[in-house]
């Protein structure tokens, strides 16, 4: 019994067929699972090996930047080192003379105020030097137990000149405070840049309150 391959002629005699001889038919002609052609399983291998390479490169560059990142941080605390030295350097002269005017200076003395806040001056420049030491890692920083109370009161007058007169600062000083373990440096540190970004902020006048109080977090 003669007829066509199923697909190549709509006049294929498959109406004529038996149902096993349809069957037999079908199975003969039908696709087999594809594989790609030699060329195209050459580009997909060609592909996956760029994918490769790209990965890799990604890495290497993450890699680099990484290696940059740490170069700029040891440059720049190389260079704090270098001017934290050259600071401290001109600080012990003044430091120095200011405590030997005290010496000299009786109470009476209208002069020893101005020896005073120079001295004072002179230990506020010196913890921002120790945190400029900590930060070239030159320098551990060592916590204490402090009175915040007191660590306020004794910054109160360079804090006062930092904000300016177009600005006023209120202390509310808490009762029966409760001591804390802190860097000193540390907390100069913050209290100055709170008093520095609000004399920004209030460029005409205003008012700066600080509070110090036992609270849980």
């Amino acid at each position: 019994m003669g007829f066509e391959p199923i697909g190549r002629s709509p006049t294929a005699n498959y109406q004529k067929m038996t149902k096993a001889e349809l069957i037999k038919t079908i199975l003969a002609h039908a696709p087999s699972p594809w594989v790609p052609p030699a060329k195209d399983e050459g580009v997909l291998q060609d592909l996956r090996f760029r994918q490769r390479e790209l990965g890799r490169a990604k890495r290497q560059l993450q890699e680099a930047q990484q290696k940059l990142n740490s170069i700029k941080m040891e440059t720049v605390q190389r260079l704090t080192s270098g001017v934290a030295h050259v600071f401290n350097n001109l600080l012990t002269p003044i430091k120095g003379y200011s405590e030997l005017l005290l010496k000299r200076a009786s109470p009476a003395d209208p002069l020893r105020r101005y020896a005073e806040q120079i001295s004072k001056a002179a230990d506020c420049a010196a913890s921002v030097i120790c945190q400029l030491q900590a930060f070239a890692g030159r320098q551990k920083r060592v916590p204490k137990v402090l009175d915040l109370n007191a660590v306020l009161a004794d910054m109160t007058p360079r804090l006062r000149q930092l904000i300016g007169e177009q600005a006023e600062l209120v202390t509310l000083w808490g009762h029966e405070l409760r001591r804390v373990k802190a860097d000193p440096a540390q907390i100069e540190q913050v209290m100055m840049n709170l008093v520095l970004n609000a004399r920004d902020a209030m460029p005409y006048s205003g008012q700066l309150t600080t509070e110090t109080a036992n609270v849980e977090l």
